[in-house]
């Protein structure tokens, strides 16, 4: 009797089982294409222009406290903080490799995000500054071939060459 009972419910569990639906093959993951034009100006103004907004933050905030009467190093360094988080973003977004840019653009793609990345270390001196004097002796990388870079980049993407207009749609 026991022996019956288990072949029986072997029997049930087997006639359960090819009931249930099959699986579903796992979903392919897509092949990255190549950005055109105007996908990979977009995607560039999203990358750029918050990184931009954050050193225009910084540029005000040295300017407050070079006229102001009385200097405060905190509004400082929380503006180089700012530039550092998003000058890493930027180039963390830059140097990714799920994004497939027009290969006429890959050379200056990489300029810019190592000049991202060289700001990030620069910004970051100066986040963790506990003096003005820190603060000032901070060394920056140069960006004269990021800034040619930028340039021909936002030629062949047909941007302006200033930005600044385009970027109110990227940044908060």
């Amino acid at each position: 009797m026991k022996t019956r009972l288990i072949i029986l419910a072997a029997a049930a569990a087997l006639a359960l089982s090819s009931c249930s639906a099959p699986a579903a093959p796992p979903a392919a993951t897509p092949t990255p294409t190549e950005m055109t034009t105007a996908e990979a100006g977009d995607y560039y103004l999203a990358t750029v222009c918050p990184a931009n907004a954050a050193q225009n933050s910084y540029n005000d905030a040295a300017a407050a406290y070079d006229s102001a009467e009385t200097k405060d190093l905190a509004t400082l360094t929380a503006a180089a903080a700012a530039g550092r988080d998003a000058s890493r973003t930027a180039a963390e977004r830059l140097d990714d490799d799920s994004v497939i840019w027009p290969e006429k653009l890959g050379d200056d793609i990489k300029l810019i995000r190592d000049s991202y990345f060289g700001s990030v270390s620069a910004f970051g001196q100066q986040a963790d500054a506990t003096t003005i004097e820190e603060f000032i002796a901070v060394s920056w990388p140069s960006t004269e071939e990021a800034a040619a870079a930028a340039q021909r980049l936002r030629s062949r993407l047909d941007l302006p060459a200033d930005t600044n207009e385009k970027c109110a749609n990227f940044v908060d």
